[in-house]
């Protein structure tokens, strides 16, 4: 969950966690194929009322330091 709510590089978690990345990238893996489970589908942009301001997030944007 620290991957999708922070966006921080798999091997960053894998030093967090004292793992490797491989193992990082299994695990982020269980949790969004979990999460695409439980979770409702995103609603059609057609389904969606014109004269309603909608927000999105969650769109990961690669950062660099």
């Amino acid at each position: 969950m620290l991957y999708l709510q922070e966006n921080l590089r798999q091997q960053t978690l894998a030093s967090i966690f004292g793992t490797s990345q491989p193992t990082i990238s299994r695990a982020i893996n269980n949790v969004l194929n979990i999460l695409d489970i439980v979770l409702p589908p995103p609603p059609r942009p057609k389904d969606l009322m014109s004269q309603r301001l909608y927000v999105l997030d969650g769109t990961l944007v690669p950062c660099w330091w």
